[in-house]
């Protein structure tokens, strides 16, 4: 999979000074070519109005899920390094997912139902 089609995803605690948690990947398109469906989850959870991607909710924020793309973060870890900052989130967990589905169940996030278990 090239690595401009794999999303990357920081989890962020809100209550502990937005420490990084975990960290995810995995690919925008499971196994084809163009996936809508994976697509519009991921746009609908990290970018739409309701703000779904605080946990629980935006009035009671606890958790963070930032994403962008894996191009941009390799590309920010570069900065960060040319900056003097050595060992940004070396420290933090890679977890490599298959799909966008298998991110939800591991962050607890019911995608039909649109609400954290």
């Amino acid at each position: 999979m090239s690595p401009l089609f794999l999303i990357f995803v920081s989890e962020v605690d809100l209550t502990r000074g937005c420490e990084h948690t975990r960290y995810f990947r995995f690919p925008l398109d499971a196994d084809t070519d163009f996936c809508y469906k994976s697509r519009s989850m991921i746009n609908a959870f990290a970018h739409s109005t309701k703000r779904r991607n605080y946990k629980p909710t935006y009035n009671k924020r606890e958790v963070l899920y930032h994403f962008q793309y894996w191009v941009d973060h390799v590309r920010t870890l570069a900065i960060h390094e040319r900056c003097g900052a050595k060992g940004v989130g070396s420290k933090v967990p890679l977890i490599e997912l298959g799909s966008i589905k298998e991110f939800f169940e591991v962050v607890g996030y019911d995608y039909k139902r649109k609400k954290w278990l």
